[in-house]
């Protein structure tokens, strides 16, 4: 999300809706389309707009865990929505695979929900599901983020 840069942001923003919505005048039910133009609403602060467009991508594409990730990114990073991101982190977790499980460990736009225990307990469900071996719970610890937010 141009990385801090607030007027490099609004302008990724504003090209990704431009572009989305000429790919949506052709096939309106682009689900990945939807996802990130929903995301780059958000991003601009219009995050009504952006639920809009996420609403209507869940009901043409409602399968798109890809999608519902984009979603949970937008919702934690720009739109303040711990509960909605949480909620579409948990269909795209419940079948994913080792790698999308990586990115949603390490991908930043998902910090505000490292330390929640609910984010947490996702992670280990879908580890689990695929076999893969947690590291002890202070490798865990530091891995997730560098230091808990203070209180």
């Amino acid at each position: 999300h141009a990385l801090g840069n607030v007027p490099a942001k609004k302008v990724a923003a504003e090209s990704t809706i431009e572009q989305a919505e000429k790919v949506l005048a052709i096939d309106p039910s682009n689900g990945s389309v939807l996802s990130f133009g929903a995301g780059a609403y958000a991003a601009l602060g219009q995050v009504d707009r952006g639920r809009e467009w996420a609403e209507r991508a869940v009901l043409v594409d409602p399968d798109n865990l890809s999608m519902r990730y984009n979603f949970a990114c937008a919702l934690a990073a720009f739109g303040g929505d711990k509960e909605g991101a949480l909620r579409q982190l948990e269909r795209s977790l419940s079948t994913a695979g080792a790698f999308h499980i990586n990115m949603v460990e390490a991908d930043p736009d998902l910090d505000s929900l490292r330390y929640d225990p609910r984010f947490r307990a996702m992670i280990a469900r879908a580890k689990k599901r695929l076999g893969i071996e947690e590291p002890p719970a202070e490798q865990a610890q530091s891995a997730m983020a560098p230091n808990p937010p203070a209180a």
